[in-house]
């Protein structure tokens, strides 16, 4: 990547943010906009670099100091083959005008003057989406809070997100499911290092543990209270395995456990991270009392307490826990 690099943030720029600073400790950022970064020291690989990431959407290098229309044409006709020219415009300080469209259909105009057919794509939203990008092979380029111009080179692959999302054989809808992408920037967030392992006590149907097996962490464990969730994650951690060979050599383990007694579960084992999103009381019907909010908040509190103090015995030195609160837990789904 260019010196000046761009991170496009998704739905939860926060975190997202962390994130990158977990994956890249040394790069230093500065914000454009809450979802806009721009670092110097980012790393070479932009499209290895987004494939670690669950909350970047987009990678770009900034390449002019502001948008010019025939230095935009000049850069789709360097990169143009054969066949149609598609190239986009993002508009990321401000919302989709007339004027950005015309501004856009003006590139399209120098190129076809120069004997280049071109494609101007579009979206109802102010930026093109990642999926649209990916799936028409289109130029990105973006004009950022700062004027600059900077082009995509790297867009995340949402459709393979979707894919373990509502592909894989096990999805348990009553209980909740943590978006692959939000499980992505939580083993993130954990820094395993090489060759540790990674505890998910309360891994329903599995979406930590597979997650982290893409990440390359070479051992995870899964433990629920639930026999079903258990059998849940194991079916979904075989379909990963068949599905990206990459995590075959990875090694699973999955049981029944009580996370109010680890030590018991797992014995003498140690790991490096624990990983997970808690159990967050019987599922809300708007009609609940104060009465019986407060009751599950106090159970709650008490199996938070107690999970906690079997993580203190189960982790490393230097291991890290994530575990987000409950008011988080519950926004991210």
């Amino acid at each position: 990547m260019n010196p000046s690099s761009i991170f496009v943030l998704g739905r939860t720029p926060e975190l997202a943010a962390a994130e990158l600073s977990a994956v890249l400790p040394q790069a230093k950022f500065s914000t454009l906009s809450p979802q806009v970064l721009l670092s110097n020291d980012a790393a070479a690989d932009a499209k290895a670099l987004l494939s670690r990431l669950g909350g970047t959407v987009k990678i770009g290098e900034v390449i002019a100091n502001s948008f010019n229309a025939a230095a935009l044409a000049d850069d789709v006709a360097s990169r143009h083959g054969s066949g149609k020219a598609l190239f986009g415009i993002s508009w990321m300080a401000r919302g989709r005008s007339a004027a950005h469209l015309a501004r856009g259909l003006e590139v399209k105009t120098l190129l076809k003057q120069r004997g280049i057919n071109a494609r101007l794509v579009t979206s109802r939203a102010a930026q093109l989406p990642a999926a649209a990008i990916n799936r028409h092979g289109a130029i990105e380029y973006l004009v950022l809070p700062t004027g600059q111009l900077a082009r995509t080179v790297a867009a995340q692959d949402v459709d393979d997100f979707t894919r373990r999302d509502v592909g894989r054989p096990n999805r348990d809808l009553k209980s909740g499911t943590l978006p692959p992408k939000v499980a992505r920037m939580m083993v993130n967030l954990a820094q395993v290092p090489a060759g540790g392992t990674l505890l998910d006590p309360f891994c329903g149907s599995g979406t930590i543990l597979t997650e982290a097996l893409l990440a390359g962490v070479a051992s995870v464990v899964g433990v629920d209270i639930s026999p079903k969730a258990v059998a849940q994650s194991q079916d979904n951690v075989r379909w990963l395995k068949q599905h990206y060979p990459q995590t075959a050599a990875a090694q699973v383990r999955v049981q029944v456990g009580d996370v109010r007694n680890l030590a018991a579960t797992l014995g003498r084992e140690r790991v490096a991270a624990i990983v997970t999103e808690p159990y967050l009381g019987p599922p809300r019907r708007g009609r609940e009392s104060k009465a019986q909010l407060a009751a599950t908040m106090a159970k709650l509190s008490a199996l938070y307490a107690d999970a906690f103090g079997q993580f203190s015995q189960m982790l490393l030195p230097g291991g890290r826990a994530v575990f987000p609160s409950l008011s988080v837990a519950e926004n991210l789904r």
